[in-house]
Parts: structure tokens; sequence; C-alpha cells
């Protein structure tokens, strides 16, 4: 998988998650996401565990994240993030192996 392959997994992967991933905390968020689909909810988690301190240290994608949040079916907030995230893979190899094995191994 390369890099454009790998963010947009990952971004089609946290989109519908990614509004009850932001509210963790939040009584009922992990029920409704749940909803999903326990396959889904869990790879997005996983995912979201492993990204979340990297996006938050940068704003620019923290703030591709939360459009996404507020808006998971918008093509051009999912772009936008699935952009971010090409950006971060390409500085860092370990973070692109990591995720790529999630999504692999979520299938």
């Amino acid at each position: 998988m390369d890099i454009s392959e790998i963010a947009a997994a990952v971004t089609g992967c946290l989109a519908p998650a990614l509004p009850y991933l932001v509210k963790a905390g939040e009584k009922g968020a992990e029920t409704i996401g749940e909803r999903l689909g326990s396959g889904t909810w869990e790879t997005a988690k996983a995912l979201w565990r492993l990204l979340n301190p990297i996006i938050e240290a940068n704003p620019v994608v923290a703030a591709a994240a939360r459009d996404m949040a507020e808006e998971p079916d918008d093509t051009d907030a999912q772009a936008a993030l699935r952009f971010q995230l090409k950006k971060l893979l390409a500085a860092d190899e370990q973070l692109a192996a990591a995720l790529q094995q999630l999504v692999e191994g979520a299938g």
C-alpha cells in the first residue's frame, strides 16, 4: 500500500466513527459508536488511539479532523483530512507502517 492508499483507507474508516471518537468520555459515545458494527468501531478506535496524539500536536491536522467529525459525510472535509494524513505519513514511515498494519488487519 502506498501513502495515498493508507490515508484513504484510514479516512474511510474514521469518517463514520469520528463524531463518536471525538466525544470519547461523553456518556453514550461508546454505545452509539458500537452501532457502526463492532469491526468498524474497533478498527476506528485503534486508528484513533494511534493518531489522536499526533493529530492534536498538529493544529492544521487537528482542524481537519474536527471538521470531518462535524461533517463526516462531507467529501471536502474527508479530502482535507486525507491530504493532511498523507503529509503526516510521508514524514513518518513508522506511522505509515503502523496504520497500514491496522488497516490490513481489519480487512
